[in-house]
């Protein structure tokens, strides 16, 4: 009977070691701190505005490289695509993002700013986001999963048989973002 309750605790014991272990090893996770960073994003833009046009679920995809100053801040430039059943944009744009805690998980702020294209100087991309970061490796790589809003503007020339007639601004993307992407 001895022998059995010895063993039971050394069991016990045994096992808070190894779960002590675990959550130590997990929260001494930490994202790399200076360095070279890349981001791609997939996401929908869904409508809340009535002056855009029609069938506006759009779907977008983007790419973002630059420096990690630190564990919180982030400076890159990237290149997104937007699509929907009747038009592709592409646009250029600088980014910014800023992570709150510098720990496996961890709430960020992201903004990016940019041009639409195709189009003239004057479009504007800017899709602010928040959401939270979930380290998945030891220190290169995560899961990010954010909510925003983007807004995509353009100029449009307007032509008719006798020549040009002028140019209207058009709202190409206004609404909800709901991103996942991968980090490394």
């Amino acid at each position: 009977m001895l022998s059995c309750m010895f063993l039971c605790g050394y069991v016990f014991a045994k096992d808070c070691e190894d779960n002590e272990a675990y959550a130590k090893s997990f929260y001494d996770i930490k994202p790399k701190s200076r360095g070279y960073r890349g981001f791609v994003e997939a996401g929908a833009i869904l409508q809340v505005r009535d002056n855009v046009p029609d069938n506006y679920t759009r779907s977008e995809l983007t790419t973002t490289h630059g420096y990690q100053f630190n564990p919180y801040i982030f400076f890159g430039a990237g290149v997104g695509v937007s699509a929907n059943s009747s038009s592709i944009f592409a646009y250029p744009f600088l980014a910014t993002k800023i992570n709150f805690i510098n720990g496996p998980i961890s709430p960020y702020f992201d903004f990016k700013l940019g041009a639409a294209l195709p189009g003239r100087l004057g479009n504007i991309y800017m899709a602010p986001t928040v959401g939270v970061r979930f380290m998945i490796g030891e220190k290169s790589s995560a899961i990010n999963l954010g909510i925003g809003y983007v807004s995509q503007f353009t100029t449009v020339d307007i032509y008719a048989v006798e020549g040009y007639v002028g140019s209207v601004s058009k709202n190409l993307a206004d609404g909800l973002s709901i991103k996942i992407g991968v980090e490394f």
